[in-house]
């Protein structure tokens, strides 16, 4: 064979063999672009060589079961080398890349194995990646939480032969801004990967980390260790609103970035590296921020200060090591005004340090001093040693707390309190359930003034205070249901105003010291109300809040302290009337319901009761008045009243009275009054009125006193004249007239009971005017020994006090004219106040009524007081 034939079936072989090649590459290119769902790929200006590729622009469309991507390019260089048969790609150059993804949902998987979320780093790079890589300019599209959002940016990135160590630099822009991220991974082995980062703002370092990762460290253990920090938070109002564009975010408008901050985390982790890492991991984390500048943060306020906490981590068990914190709220959020109006503050601080860890605390609990200072409506002071605990469940021991707080005013059901104060220490402990806690010594309320009542009985209380010391405290609050489900206060209380004023009370200090039981059902106070001045009462309260409101109060009075006690005390207490000795004991109950109208019972007890009333004594007083009060009625009611004597200057008694008094509430003096009984006896005989009623707005009242057996003799006796005297017994009626400017008697009668009786009067003064009338000096004679079987008398009061007596007495002396009959027509006028003086400055009542009765005549003969006529009838 020639070698032009040879030459021929060589060159016909080669195209052979390049048309296979070129129909198997084909194939194969066909084969690739299917399996991987490039459905479109077309190019300009290609320049292939041995090492190189350059493509002007380019165009793929790759569609997937999740995905579709549209890829457009221009300026595109790929390097690469060969080794041997394998192709290892060097650097890639994109002047200009667009790229446009579209995804579609993926099935849910099972995210448990957080094991495996960080995969293992490949012994060797693959082929296909390169060792450089540049995209002058990228504009990505890809799905958001708006829907589809733009990137658009450089990126730069290089790496080693064997990947690591790799540096990558992405620049984003967005607006007028950029957002550049510098990161740096290094690892010698497999298992190991170093990462160091920097994120810049607008050409301002913002951010550095640096973390260190090993999956397995010869000891089945995976490490983790980094630092987070941001050592300046520039302004990133608009960082803000381009991420939300990205992901949903838990505030429809967000905060603007405060003005400048640092923030710095650290963290040590360690777990087995078989096992998930939030199940067993064990390490430490520590968190430090700082805003020296106040921020507005929605929702919140505006907040500024300093915060830092350490954790520690046991077995996947995450526990507080310590916590400190200095922060200052100003401005609160729209929250506030869900407080009690005293409590809603305009600033607010908040200071956390770490403590000495509080004794008894079987559980780990983390101590801290806490100190919480707020101005505004109140100003509160809290300072606290706890200790709170590091794990679930929630719970935290209170040791020494202070809480002060005081407000200007406040005003609460009519009440008006000025500047009150609260000052308490407290200990104890909570729970999500509960808490209790017990007031120690030094707890106390105090309020400057207290002002309210009603209009027509106000009440004023200056320098009132609450002693709340050891009153324990226990409540349980119900987290799910956020309410409060039970409530207990119990324990000893002392209450004390400086100075109280009130219409029916003299102004001086006030004490209370009992008692004090509370929850979310009732309350109920018990103990002994005192006044500066020595009087004292026992009372009860006994309020369900949903029932009726129950107070009983039980006061004595015990002899002339007791009554000089309640004289300092009452403002009604008349001034003219001293206790000398027995005794009080009035005891009362009010009832005022949820809804209806109040109630008042109330009894005064007298048992031997002497008192002195002005000029007058009243002995062994005994008897109930039940005194029975609503807001139409009042009644007044006794079944029997007994006094052994009164003494205006005569005696009378012993007294009985019985009967009852109804009048509206309103009007008090215009009621019914009914006389059951009343009888007293006089001078050896008695006196007495009938049952009967009597409407008290119809005056005058007219009161017929009927008076029987009154010895003659008695009344002689107490005649204020030498060697008067007579026997006999009296009998008649009395009719008493009552009215607004006085009391006096018209036509009484009163006449002696057969068979007479006896009158002696020295005739001396009678002789004088007898001189020359023989009849006169038969009535002289005759009533130095006057035997009368008739006396007749008629009684007439003036207003004034003048008695007008007028007597007709038939009889005779037996010593005189054989006991020639004599009739004798008398009228006699008597200043009874001034007969009364007489009569006790004679030593007739007891010496306080003497002692009185002087002093008022020293008045009147000093000219301090007007005339005081002081007669003694005939002498």
């Amino acid at each position: 064979m020639t070698r032009r034939r040879i030459g021929f079936w060589l060159v016909l072989t080669l195209i052979a063999v390049l048309l296979a090649a070129g129909l198997w590459v084909r194939h194969a290119w066909h084969d690739l672009l299917q399996a991987n769902g490039i459905e479109q790929l077309d190019w300009q200006g290609l320049d292939l060589s041995f090492s190189s590729l350059l493509v002007d622009a380019f165009t793929v469309h790759q569609t997937q079961r999740s995905r579709q991507i549209q890829a457009q390019g221009q300026g595109l260089k790929l390097d690469w080398e060969w080794r041997g048969l394998d192709l290892q790609v060097t650097a890639l150059e994109l002047r200009q890349l667009r790229l446009d993804v579209h995804t579609q949902p993926e099935p849910e998987v099972d995210s448990t194995g957080i094991a495996e979320s960080i995969p293992d780093i490949p012994p060797e790079p693959p082929t296909w990646l390169p060792r450089t890589l540049n995209i002058e300019r990228f504009h990505v599209t890809l799905p958001c939480a708006t829907g589809r959002c733009p990137l658009q940016g450089t990126l730069d990135a290089a790496r080693n032969s064997d990947l690591l160590p790799a540096q990558i630099t992405l620049v984003l822009h967005h607006d007028d801004h950029d957002v550049e991220a510098d990161i740096h991974m290094d690892g010698g082995e497999t298992n190991a990967l170093d990462l160091t980062g920097t994120l810049a703002i607008d050409g301002e370092r913002a951010l550095a980390a640096q973390t260190e990762y090993r999956t397995d460290d010869g000891h089945g253990l995976t490490r983790w260790t980094g630092t987070v920090e941001l050592p300046r938070i520039p302004r990133t109002d608009w960082l803000l609103s381009w991420l939300k564009a990205w992901q949903s975010l838990p505030v429809d408008t967000l905060p603007d970035g405060p003005e400048t901050g640092e923030l710095k985390t650290e963290w040590q982790l360690q777990w087995p590296t078989d096992a998930a890492p939030l199940q067993q991991v064990t390490g430490s984390a520590s968190v430090h921020g700082r805003l020296p500048q106040p921020w507005p943060l929605p929702g919140v306020g505006t907040l500024q200060g300093s915060i830092s906490a350490e954790l520690q981590a046991q077995q996947g068990t995450w526990r507080a090591q310590t916590a400190q914190a200095d922060l200052q709220l100003t401005q609160p959020a729209s929250w506030i005004s869900t407080l009690p109006e005293p409590l809603r503050a305009k600033r607010i601080a908040l200071r956390i340090q770490p403590a000495n860890p509080l004794p008894g605390t079987a559980r780990p609990l983390l101590p801290l001093k806490v100190t919480v200072q707020t101005q505004g409506n109140a100003d509160l002071n809290i300072d606290s040693h706890l200790a709170v605990a590091t794990e679930a469940p929630w719970a935290a021991k209170l040791g020494h707390t202070r809480i002060q707080g005081s407000l200007p005013r406040y005003e609460i059901a009519g009440w008006r309190l000025e500047k009150p104060e609260l000052d308490i220490t407290v200990s104890g402990q909570a729970d999500a359930k509960a808490l209790a806690l017990k007031l120690a010594k030094g707890s106390s309320l105090r309020v400057s003034q207290v002002n309210g009542g009603e209009s027509e009985a106000p009440l004023s209380i200056t320098g009132f205070q609450a002693n709340l010391a050891n009153l324990p405290l226990e409540a349980r609050y119900d987290l799910q249901q956020a309410r409060l489900g039970t409530l207990s206060l119990r324990g000893p209380v002392t209450l004390s105003a400086q100075r109280l004023q009130q219409p029916q009370l003299k102004p001086q200090g006030w004490t209370f010291d009992g008692d004090l039981a509370a929850n979310l059902q009732r309350l109920t106070l018990e103990g002994r109300l005192g006044s500066r001045a020595g009087a004292n009462a026992d009372i009860a309260l006994r309020y369900p809040f949903q029932g009726a409101l129950s107070l009983d109060a039980e006061a004595q009075i015990d002899g002339k302290q007791g009554g000089e006690n309640w004289a300092a005390t009452l403002s009604q207490w008349p001034a003219t009337l001293s206790i000398d000795r027995g005794g009080i004991e009035a005891v009362a109950n009010l009832t005022v319901p949820h809804s209806g109208a109040w109630t008042l019972e109330s009894t005064l007890d007298a048992d031997a009761l002497s008192v002195t009333y002005n000029r007058m004594a009243l002995t062994e007083l005994d008897g109930d008045v039940v005194f029975d009060l609503t807001p139409n009625q009042l009644e007044a009611r006794t079944i029997e009243l007994r006094l052994s004597e009164v003494n205006p200057g005569l005696p009378i008694g012993p007294i009985t009275v019985a009967g009852r008094y109804r009048a509206q509430f309103d009007r008090p003096a215009t009621g019914t009054l009914t006389l059951d009984a009343a009888k007293a006896e006089l001078l050896g005989g008695r006196v007495r009125v009938a049952p009967q009623r009597w409407e008290l707005a119809e005056t005058p009242l007219r009161i017929p006193l009927q008076v029987s057996n009154l010895q003659l003799s008695r009344l002689m006796a107490l005649y204020p004249a030498e060697n008067l005297s007579g026997t006999g017994i009296l009998n008649g009626e009395v009719p008493v007239w009552i009215a607004p400017d006085g009391v006096h008697v018209e036509k009484g009668r009163i006449s002696a009971q057969a068979p007479g009786g006896r009158l002696q009067l020295p005739g001396d003064r009678l002789a004088g005017f007898a001189q020359g009338n023989a009849a006169m000096q038969i009535v002289a004679e005759a009533v130095k020994n006057f035997h009368y079987s008739v006396l007749d008398s008629t009684i007439d009061y003036a207003k004034d006090g003048t008695l007008n007596l007028g007597l007709h007495i038939e009889g005779n002396n037996p010593n005189v004219r054989d006991g020639q009959p004599v009739v004798l027509n008398i009228n006699l006028e008597e200043d009874i106040p001034a007969l009364l003086t007489s009569l006790q400055l004679s030593g007739r009542v007891n010496e306080a009524v003497t002692q009185r009765v002087k002093k008022l005549v020293e008045k009147q003969q000093s000219g301090d007081m007007p005339d005081l006529e002081i007669e003694r009838g005939i002498e």
